[in-house]
């Protein structure tokens, strides 16, 4: 026989599934659309080395505070990795634990406050358009949420609950608000609700607790190794700077628009950036945000209202409710740091399980239909996972500079490409040869990461590899062997950046162009000819590489050029950069570009060096490469034009 009770039960249960659909659509659906930029590819890149056993990380990437984050966040992303570079699969990773953030979110909320507060904060959390964008990044921060629920329930469990479960939940919670916040220092908020739960919780300290503080250090001996070995004056320069910059006002009230922001989930225009985010907003009712904010300010006064209620009944539940709301806006609108959108993160799960809270109370007190309730909220619900899909689409189709960056998906089929064809030699000429710097390069650094001879090439140089090499170069003209990828359009139609293509190989390099000219390097290779182009005022170098070069002072060679008249005046003098020594081999033919047009005079010597340099105690140190002129080394070369291309 069904009674009543299997009812419910099984109603509550389709109701969960139900949310944690939603939850996995708008987390997992859409995979193309995801951004993956620098952050995401120096983080995973830090993750492919540890899954592949290249490298143990002690610390993770830079952060916004200036200090670089604990290494807990690239441990947190590698499981993916062990598996596939594929950084799609790594970010639908993210987007499972954000799910599983959901259902821990409403386990947490049925256990102290009953099945239509769970069903709501569950719900509010599965549609919350930011809890959704961050959910679908590779970032450090968009695994903060399962662990934020975990920290939090297993600190009420441990001091608040007398179950059997407090003992193994005060060996635990310690520990896991340590490793919380090196995943992310916006989860530092968390530290007020700990404190207040230890106090209130005192009596009931078990010897658990004395062990987790052992465990709690044991978690920080990576970062504090890392830390350690990575003191440098620049490091805290830069935090000493960042604090200089936030200490300007005392009291930022940034924090809490921010605040407003995530929870009612306005302002997802700015991911469309200032050039299109008002294209977007046409196409959006005129209410829309209207509505969203007043959601956003009632879960927000919800929260406020439990920890009024909570203190003034002693009800420690509901003021660790209110702290776990409250301690976000407070620590990060003191002026010690700028305010960030996800420095927010950790008040979402707080705000929505307060409203849940507050809405199940409303329907006891005032007598007030439940389903009337849940329906208002699903409008809402549905209301931000029409406005989450309607976003996604809309960036996949059009380019928004200074907003939300190329999807992923875009990049996807040139990697499949270029992975397919196995190439022995790729060389990349994208933004720049500096990898966890340049932008794009850091990002097919990631992508191609299972390419084990992966270069990257500067813009003003040009390559003629000994061997063949399959080259892949960011520009948009369309020769007609290469195959093109064109990314999203411009509002003038123009692709944002495009990708071709190219077989390169040392019978390309049209010798001819070049006058002869042979001066060696003490290292072996040199120089071999010269192009000079009177017109454009512009010098072309041509190339012969040794392998594999440094100094003492490292592999980032610069050229030191100088022009000379007839009678030994210089005209300019012109500092470049050329290819980073890692990437040298053993007879590549480079070409490199210097053009002048401030130049008045037509020279007739010019002046080459190659030469790399630190900044030491005494200041900037300079490294000569030397030139080999029979059996003396100079520093520099000169030599004479003697004929125009």
């Amino acid at each position: 026989m069904i009674t009543a009770s299997i009812l419910r039960r099984g109603a509550e249960i389709g109701a969960l599934l139900f949310v944690l659909g939603l939850a996995a659509w708008l987390r997992l659906g859409n995979a193309a659309i995801i951004e993956f930029k620098r952050d995401e590819a120096n983080l995973a890149r830090l993750a492919l080395d540890l899954a592949r056993g290249q490298s143990f990380p002690l610390l993770g990437i830079g952060s916004s505070v200036g200090l670089r984050n604990a290494p807990f966040s690239v441990y947190v992303v590698t499981p993916p990795f062990v598996f596939s570079s594929d950084p799609i699969r790594a970010t639908q990773y993210i987007g499972a634990l954000n799910v599983l953030a959901v259902g821990l979110l409403y386990g947490l909320a049925r256990r102290y406050y009953g099945t239509l507060a769970a069903m709501i904060a569950a719900l509010c959390l599965a549609a919350s358009p930011w809890a959704v964008i961050f959910s679908r990044k590779l970032w450090a921060q968009d695994a903060l949420m399962p662990f934020i629920v975990l920290t939090v329930g297993s600190g009420l469990a441990a001091f608040v609950s007398n179950g059997r479960s407090a003992r193994l939940a005060q060996l635990l919670h310690l520990p896991l608000l340590s490793l919380t916040v090196q995943i992310h220092f916006a989860a530092i908020a968390l530290v007020p609700i700990t404190l207040y739960l230890i106090w209130q919780g005192r009596a009931r300290l078990r010897r658990s607790f004395a062990i987790s503080l052992l465990l709690t250090a044991l978690t920080v001996v990576p970062y504090a190794i890392g830390t350690l070995g990575a003191l440098r004056d620049g490091t805290w320069a830069g935090v000493q700077l960042g604090a200089e910059a936030a200490n300007n006002t005392l009291l930022n009230t940034r924090t809490l628009e921010y605040a407003l922001i995530v929870l009612s989930g306005a302002d997802l225009h700015s991911l469309a950036g200032p050039q299109r985010f008002q294209e977007w907003l046409e196409t959006l009712p005129s209410w829309t945000y209207s509505l969203l904010h007043i959601f956003g300010i009632l879960s927000l006064a919800c929260g406020v209202a439990r920890l009024l209620i909570g203190m003034r009944a002693k009800r420690s539940l509901d003021i660790a409710l209110g702290l776990w709301l409250i301690a976000p806006l407070a620590i990060f609108s003191i002026g010690w740091v700028t305010p960030q959108l996800h420095y927010m993160i950790p008040l979402m799960p707080a705000a929505f399980l307060a409203l849940g809270a507050t809405l199940q109370d409303l329907t006891r007190r005032l007598r007030l239909a439940a389903m009337a309730i849940i329906f208002a909220v699903s409008g809402i619900a549905a209301l931000q996972s029409a406005l989450i899909v309607h976003l996604l689409s809309f960036l996949a189709q059009v380019a928004t500079p200074n907003g939300f960056g190329t999807p992923l998906g875009m990049y996807m089929p040139i990697r499949a490409a270029l992975l397919a064809q196995q190439p022995a030699d790729v060389i990349i000429r994208a933004d720049g040869q500096f990898i966890g710097i340049d932008d794009e390069a850091t990002v097919w650094d990631a992508l191609l990461y299972d390419l084990p001879n992966r270069r990257f090439l500067p813009s003003n140089l040009e390559v003629f590899p000994e061997g063949e090499a399959l080259m892949l170069i960011m520009d948009c003209a369309e020769p007609p062997e290469d195959v093109r990828y064109a990314m999203r359009p411009l509002p003038d139609g123009t692709p944002e950046r495009c990708f071709r293509l190219s077989r390169r190989r040392a019978a390309d390099l049209d010798a001819e162009r070049y006058a002869p000219h042979r001066a060696p390097l003490s290292i072996g290779g040199g120089l071999e000819g010269f192009a000079w182009d009177a017109q454009k005022r512009c010098l072309e170098l041509l190339w012969r590489l040794p392998g594999p070069a440094s100094t003492p002072f490292g592999d980032q060679f610069h050229t030191a050029l100088a022009l000379y008249a007839e009678d030994g005046t210089r005209l300019t003098q012109a500092d470049g950069q050329f290819w980073l020594g890692r990437f040298w081999r053993s007879d590549d033919r480079v070409v490199s570009r210097h053009c002048l047009p401030e130049l008045a005079a037509a020279p007739a010597y010019v002046q080459i060096g190659l030469y790399a340099y630190r900044q030491g105690t005494e200041g900037l140190q300079f490294f000569n490469l030397p030139w080999q002129d029979g059996a003396s080394e100079l520093p520099f070369y000169r030599f004479r034009l003697e004929r125009e291309p």
